[in-house]
């Protein structure tokens, strides 16, 4: 990947130009995760759409329970907690809002 995060994603955790085309698969997150009747088959199935955020909460999960296979995404998300999908979803927007910045920032350039 090179600086401009495009190209193939050695790091799958992230953010690459590419991604700036699931933001409204976080939206849809955000607006679930104020949902309290959403239940994690549904957030897992959004977190499913946005490749990085998956990546990062499966790490996050490997960090917490080092001794445990990889479960599906649904019982990551119930082990994990929506603290965690929260702090790693603010984490991934802070990232897409940097990319987009770098990414507008290049266009403007000579």
């Amino acid at each position: 990947m090179n600086a401009k995060g495009q190209g193939a994603r050695k790091d799958s955790t992230r953010v690459v130009l590419s991604d700036l085309a699931r933001l409204e698969a976080v939206h849809a997150l955000l607006a679930a995760l104020n949902d309290a009747s959403a239940s994690a088959g549904a957030l897992a199935a959004l977190v499913e759409r946005v490749s990085p955020l998956r990546a990062r909460l499966a790490a996050r999960f490997r960090t917490r329970y080092p001794s445990r296979a990889l479960p599906r995404i649904a019982e990551q998300l119930a082990l994990l907690g929506n603290h965690e999908l929260e702090h790693s979803l603010l984490q991934l927007l802070e990232d897409l809002t940097l990319l987009r910045a770098d990414a507008d920032a290049d266009e403007g350039a000579p």
